[in-house]
């Protein structure tokens, strides 16, 4: 078997396992709090750039940047749960504000990370 097919066959084990985290995320979630929370990734998205800026701005290894995105993930979504979230839980129409809500953290993550880290690929 040639390299390219292994390096290949592996990024797209890990690729996919990384959706299938982000998609057992959501499961858990909807199946917890029956919310459909499409901010999901603008979450994964928080973590990753939290890691990336640890790497390329404090010069840390990436075994020590993991921590710090998991961090950053964590804290974004508690602070999304504790001001989006949590003053509609059980009032009428939870469904649709919280809908609306996720919607709109996402669009507003995708926004600031493209104004804040550039669209040029990162390595």
């Amino acid at each position: 078997m040639s390299t390219q097919f292994v390096q290949a066959v592996w990024g797209g084990v890990l690729f996919g396992s990384v959706y299938g985290l982000m998609a057992l995320g959501l499961t858990l979630v909807w199946g917890a709090v029956r919310l459909l929370n499409l901010a999901h990734g603008a979450i994964f998205v928080v973590g990753a750039y939290g890691a990336y800026w640890v790497v390329a701005f404090l010069h840390l290894p990436i075994l020590v940047a993991l921590p710090f995105g998991v961090l950053a993930a964590a804290a974004f979504a508690y602070a999304m749960h504790m001001v989006f979230i949590r003053p509609v839980i059980g009032k009428p129409g939870f469904d649709n504000s919280t809908l609306v809500a996720t919607v709109g953290i996402s669009i507003a993550v995708s926004a600031a990370a493209l104004l804040i880290f550039n669209p040029q690929y990162k390595v």
